[in-house]
């Protein structure tokens, strides 16, 4: 599991600059309860939210990917940022999703005897035939194959053949099964796993070449202090959540000197762009350092989960107390809360 990183003691402050007010500018008179609470909480976030920024700015070098981007940030302050995707790879993926684009027609008329796969098949047999034209203006040349961009393109003719192939052949019989797709699927499967293959593969190759270059530009021991944030950005929103699942992450992972600590990669499913995702990582540094330099006992580390909840920022602070508290709710074993934090006297 990955932790966010902790940096050392001497930046772990929370804050490292007076933050109360001076007593000459304290306001309590005809203060409402509502406001004199959320004064009080709004010290904590001023401070913290001055650390968090503090933190995220001295993260570097620092690669953010948003979306095919990564953005890298060396320690200099220059800034290198590149695509992901391969040259070829909208070409590359537009053929493997042709199988799922025969099932998504079929899907309507086996369900709702809808007949618009007719027009459907149609249109999608004359994209074919400009796209096999188009193909052979492609350039199919890779690094990530040297020499072999004649076979890429022979395969891509061939697997758009075998999909016009099967698109005539229902158009002219005017009945499209579900034991005809599946029929087709068999056939065609080997085609999409492949193209799909080779799109990964071209991508996967350019993206280590970049990062293996910037790694030269920004230095051996500044590498070593790598962090890397994984932001919005995949094909499925619920994909792609752990950086075990997380294409870039396991890209950049596969990189990363050995010494750096898994802390220093961060997922951030839920930023929007960069300074989301800038500040979902000084919040991950900030709560470590909190954790570490609050709860600093075997015995501390285990009370309400807080420890484990600030060094793993996918679990929140909530879900240790709310774990507990529901099941005793439907256990039936739920005691006053007075009883259970012993403040019944």
């Amino acid at each position: 599991m990955f932790r966010p990183f902790i940096l050392p003691a001497t930046a772990l402050m929370l804050c490292t600059t007076p933050c109360m007010a001076s007593g000459d500018n304290v306001k309590d008179a005809s203060v409402s309860p509502e406001n004199a609470f959320n004064a009080l909480d709004g010290i904590f976030l001023k401070c913290y939210n001055e650390q968090v920024e503090r933190n995220q700015k001295a993260a570097r070098p620092l690669i953010v990917v948003t979306g095919n981007l990564f953005n890298c940030y060396a320690p200099d302050g220059t800034e290198f940022v590149f695509d992901g995707n391969s040259p070829s790879f909208a070409d590359l993926k537009s053929v493997s999703h042709l199988g799922p684009f025969l099932f998504a027609v079929g899907t309507k008329h086996w369900i709702n005897n809808d007949e618009a796969w007719k027009s459907e098949l149609t249109e999608c047999r004359l994209k074919i035939q400009v796209a096999q034209k188009a193909a052979e203006k492609v350039d199919w040349s890779s690094d990530a194959w040297p020499g072999g961009e004649s076979k890429v393109k022979k395969y891509v003719l061939s697997s758009l053949k075998k999909v016009d192939d099967f698109a005539k052949a229902r158009l002219d019989a005017g009945t499209f099964t579900c034991g005809d797709y599946e029929a087709f699927a068999l056939d065609y499967t080997p085609n999409m796993v492949a193209t799909f293959y080779l799109t990964n593969f071209s991508s996967v190759y350019q993206i280590v070449q970049k990062l293996k270059k910037w790694k030269d530009t920004v230095g051996a021991e500044a590498w070593e202090r790598l962090y890397v944030v994984i932001g919005a950005g995949q094909g499925r929103t619920t994909a792609g959540l752990t950086p075990e699942t997380n294409p870039a992450a396991v890209i950049i992972a596969s990189v990363m000197s050995p010494k750096t600590p898994k802390s220093h990669m961060v997922m951030d499913p839920g930023s929007k762009d960069i300074t989301d995702a800038l500040v979902g990582l000084g919040r991950a540094i900030t709560a470590g350092s909190l954790a570490d330099t609050s709860f600093t006992t075997a015995e501390a580390k285990k009370v309400g989960g807080f420890y484990d909840a600030l060094h793993h920022s996918e679990i929140p602070l909530a879900t240790y107390d709310v774990t507990r508290i529901a099941k005793d709710f439907a256990d039936g074993t739920a005691k006053d809360p007075m009883l259970v934090l012993g403040l019944q006297k």
